[in-house]
């Protein structure tokens, strides 16, 4: 939403081999309402806007389809308890909103 895509630039490149990297986030599609952030991700319990203070979630793993749906509940649901059934090659990066 208005955003000038000339004025990204890349900040790092990660080599990958036979692995899969998918990154799901809030910062880019967004709607601000009475002061509270509303963003694209639906949590499915509630059916609501999911609210976490995560910006985005990047997963590292064996399955392009795994790693994406990881990245999108990191963005939904307790980091920690998903985290914990998860295969042991994947690699998590999680970005947190500023307190």
């Amino acid at each position: 939403a208005g955003e000038n895509i000339k004025n990204r630039e890349i900040v790092q490149t990660i080599k990958l081999k036979n692995q899969a990297l998918a990154t799901s986030g809030n910062y880019r599609k967004f709607k601000i309402i009475k002061g509270k952030k509303y963003h694209h991700t639906i949590n499915p319990l509630t059916g609501f806007p999911a609210f976490q203070d995560i910006l985005s979630a990047t997963v590292i793993t064996n399955e392009c389809a795994l790693a994406d749906a990881y990245a999108t509940s990191f963005m939904v649901i307790d980091t920690f308890s998903l985290s914990l059934r998860m295969p042991s090659e994947t690699v998590i990066v999680i970005l947190y909103a500023p307190a």
